[in-house]
């Protein structure tokens, strides 16, 4: 149940009549401790800036010009700048000013190659980010801003460099303490990086029918196993990452408006709604729900001309996509009926369009004048000032019969700030008001935390995300607190 009043007025009511579970002590949700950079863009713009290029980012004499996303963390853009062939970086930038960026740190990986996606997680008391390597993926201490470096390298069986689809790792993401590697044919590898200096390889899993997996997204327990161009999807159970399960009724060919299966070359989730990027002959966006797994559910498409697809990325009422001529804003305030808002540009193969607070930064992964591969652009007037919100949350509200394994997941409507998650922004505690302690991961626009211990067979788990905790990558903080609970057994505790 989303969006419910703060829940303690009501538990404390329970509480002195003597009835209902209580509520461990939690910190403020406020009470992280604030990211160490300067955050997000905090300037404004007049309206002949809008949507004119004003600024580039570049890695330096070692840059290749071959760039994709661009993402926060800890207050600083991080920036990698790789090309497909490998052999290239990973920057911290000051965004404060995004006309105006500048670098505080670089660092430089012989065998890292191009990265679709970044993936972050404070275990063992660091701060950490996992990319692809040529050889399967590697590990990058962040702990200090000015000096990121490669902390570990972990190959992986059956991955073939220079091959650019069928058997590398195309994609990461991290929950818990394991990675999944995305990697073509080869399926999913599961990677226990508990330990980010010693990763090991622990399971692999692969979809049948096969796809060639470009990336796996979870939220909780529920995953989406999603191809690089192709059509397959598949929809997963991550209660047991050894042990990835096909969830009935969850594989599906993503198709078109005219009901027609469509190839896309990415894809991500933003609230409960799939996106995939349409490539080849046409390009544009393709909206599916989610939220029932058994029974995913086409919602929309925008195609465009001669469109070829590359990265989404969703915030707030607008998704942004690489179309590779160009890059196009939808207004998806109604996601069944995406309106095109604004065409940007920028010379080469213009993949990835990726919004921070009010500016987007445009890059292209092949054909950019030396030093315009990611160019940032203005596109609105104010600082970002609307707060996240979740649009989708995993288990449902009121799930029962749920795995010892599950995996409690929120799904944004933009971006959040990996740092602001922690155990007084996202609670989670049983009926018999015991603390559940867990690690916590936000990659993009997910969040998910993910037990230390098997929880309870037959009791009831409470989970509140409270207004004031979980920021976006602009500083703004949730100003609706969303709670739920779900069960391992057969029936609920009292509701909240």
């Amino acid at each position: 149940m989303l969006r419910n009043p703060p829940i303690f007025a009501c538990f404390l009511l329970l509480f002195l009549l003597g009835c209902g579970p209580r509520i461990p002590d939690f910190p403020a949700p406020d009470a992280w401790g604030g990211v160490r950079g300067p955050g997000g863009p905090a300037l404004g713009f007049g309206s002949e800036e809008l949507q004119v290029h004003c600024s580039f980012l570049d890695g330096g004499e070692l840059d290749e010009d071959h760039h994709n996303l661009v993402v926060m963390y800890d207050g600083y853009l991080v920036f990698p700048w790789v090309p497909e062939s490998g052999g290239g970086g990973l920057s911290l930038v000051d965004f404060s000013d995004p006309c105006n960026p500048a670098t505080v740190g670089s660092g430089f990986s012989e065998s890292m190659r191009e990265s679709h996606s970044v993936a972050f997680s404070d275990v063992a008391g660091g701060r950490w980010a996992v990319v692809n390597d040529m050889a399967g993926v590697q590990f990058w201490n962040l702990s200090d801003p000015s000096a990121p470096r490669v902390a570990s390298v972990l190959a992986l069986p059956d991955v073939i460099y220079p091959d650019a689809y069928i058997q590398v790792v195309l994609s990461v993401f991290w929950q818990g303490p394991y990675v999944f590697a995305s990697s073509g044919f080869n399926g999913v590898f599961v990677i226990d990086a508990s330990d980010p200096l010693n990763p090991s390889h622990v399971a692999t899993y692969k979809t049948d029918p096969p796809i060639g997996v470009g990336s796996l997204h979870a939220v909780g327990s529920l995953g989406m196993i999603s191809s690089s161009g192709g059509a397959g999807t598949q929809l997963v159970d991550l209660s047991d990452p050894l042990n990835i399960r096909a969830r009935p009724g969850g594989d599906f060919l993503v198709h078109s408006s005219e009901e027609v299966p469509r190839a896309y070359y990415f894809a991500n989730l933003s609230g409960p709604y799939a996106l995939f990027a349409r490539n080849e002959v046409t390009g544009g966006p393709i909206i599916y729900d989610i939220s029932n797994p058994a029974s995913p559910s086409f919602v929309a498409d925008a195609p465009t001309a001669g469109g070829n697809g590359g990265y989404l990325s969703w915030k707030s009422d607008r998704l942004f996509v690489g179309d590779s001529e160009d890059a196009r804003v939808y207004d998806v305030s109604e996601p069944a009926a995406p309106v095109e808002l604004m065409v940007l540009d920028l010379p080469g193969d213009l993949d990835t369009a990726t919004p921070i607070g009010n500016v987007v930064v445009l890059s292209v992964d092949e054909g950019a004048p030396d030093g315009e591969a990611s160019s940032i652009i203005p596109v609105g007037a104010e600082p970002d000032g609307v707060p996240p919100r979740v649009g989708f949350h995993w288990p449902p509200d009121g799930a029962i019969n749920q795995s010892t394994g599950t995996r409690i997941g929120l799904s944004f409507d933009e971006m959040v700030e990996p740092i602001s998650v922690f155990v007084g922004s996202l609670r989670v505690w049983d009926a018999d008001g015991e603390l559940v302690e867990g690690l916590f991961n936000a990659q993009e626009n997910l969040v998910n935390f993910t037990p230390s211990e098997a929880l309870l067979p037959d009791m009831t788990y409470f989970v509140e995300a409270p207004a004031g905790g979980i920021v976006d990558d602009s500083g703004n903080a949730m100003n609706e607190a969303v709670t739920f609970r779900f069960a391992t057994g057969p029936t609920l505790a009292d509701p909240l």
